[in-house]
């Protein structure tokens, strides 16, 4: 609808210059066509305001306010709409990067968390551990565990990452329930010792987490903690008795 208005106007200047006719270069059909172009590509029709509307506007409104047709006018015109053009381009092009990174970093953060998940449940499986421990390992300690797998770059070797495997063995080792055959209460000497150990190690890294860290750790030292438990099942067990439940239900 914008461009109809340019009916007279181009009018005058194809009997006026007879090199518009059969010039595809001519400044004029050049102007022209890169409107229609960029039209289509960015004119947002949801709201004109965004997009290349306003520019072609402008430019629709300068041929108007020019009585006579202006080589230099319509050179300046179409390198403006061309700028325009490509900085609207280079908006799409860095929100569509911004958005495939988005999308990598949060298929690296699940992929993160799944590792994260499997590690400390193969070494929490077998063991039953008080149920302070379960929450503990399953809420900060896999985001931890997450956040150094993440720095390290998946790094499996890294000295950071073997480190929270060995401290979460330790964690495990001391937060056995007096159910499980190797469950004994830890001295407070060696409580003590862990806790400034997940402080420096633990809490530094996720220090939003520093009331749950010590929450864990009190109870860790409360020997009535011990007599509840959680023990996690093995992954082929817990599928067994998933398909099992299925089949009832179907039947």
């Amino acid at each position: 609808t914008l461009l109809s208005h340019l009916h007279t106007p181009y009018l005058k200047i194809a009997v006026s210059d007879p090199d518009f006719l059969t010039e595809h270069e001519h400044p004029a059909r050049r102007l022209f066509e890169l409107m229609i172009a960029t039209g289509r590509d960015w004119v947002d029709a949801g709201d004109l305001t965004k997009g290349i509307y306003p520019q072609i506007q402008y430019t629709v409104n300068t041929i108007f306010k020019n009585k006579q047709y202006d080589e230099q006018v319509f050179n300046k015109l179409a390198m403006d709409l061309t700028e325009a053009n490509a900085h609207l381009s280079d908006k799409q092009r860095i929100s569509e990067d911004r958005t495939v990174e988005v999308e990598k970093g949060r298929a690296k953060l699940n992929q993160a968390k799944d590792i994260a998940v499997e590690e400390t449940h193969n070494l929490m499986e077998g063991k039953i551990l008080i149920e302070d421990a379960n929450q503990f390992l399953h809420g900060p300690w896999l985001d931890y565990l997450t956040l150094v797998l993440l720095r390290s770059d998946f790094n499996a070797n890294s000295d950071s990452w073997q480190q929270a495997l060995s401290l979460c063995r330790k964690i495990i080792e001391f937060s056995l329930s007096s159910e499980d055959p190797n469950g004994a209460m830890p001295s407070t000497q060696a409580i003590s010792d862990l806790s400034q150990e997940m402080n420096e190690i633990v809490g530094s890294l996720i220090p939003h987490y520093q009331v749950e860290i010590d929450r864990f750790l009190t109870a860790l030292a409360d020997t009535t903690k011990r007599n509840t438990s959680y023990a996690i099942k093995h992954v082929a067990e817990t599928d067994s008795e998933e398909q099992d439940q299925d089949t009832a239900e179907i039947e």
